[in-house]
């Protein structure tokens, strides 16, 4: 991601609150690097929903085009029976 599209993706991931688990607070992710970001998902949410909240992310920040590459990868990686929420038309 361009630098200001994570700027906007790390804001909005401190407001959004995935299926009642809560956010990463703001101050967590205020000078947190990518890496220190992806683990900051990973502690929160957990390896598969933490793919999950970037999507859902993504998708909120229209980067529809990023969303649509992690889960095309996510099921390369994982298999297209174990991916959920399958898209009917691609």
């Amino acid at each position: 991601l361009p630098q200001e599209d994570f700027k906007r993706f790390k804001d909005k991931l401190s407001h959004s609150d995935f299926e009642g688990k809560g956010n990463i607070p703001q101050g967590r992710l205020e000078n947190a690097d990518r890496i220190d970001t992806k683990n900051l998902l990973m502690d929160f949410f957990g390896g598969v929903n933490a793919v999950d909240v970037t999507m859902d992310v993504f998708t909120q920040i229209n980067l529809r085009d990023a969303a649509e590459k992690l889960r095309e990868e996510r099921e390369k990686a994982l298999g297209p029976q174990q991916t959920p929420e399958r898209s009917a038309n691609g």
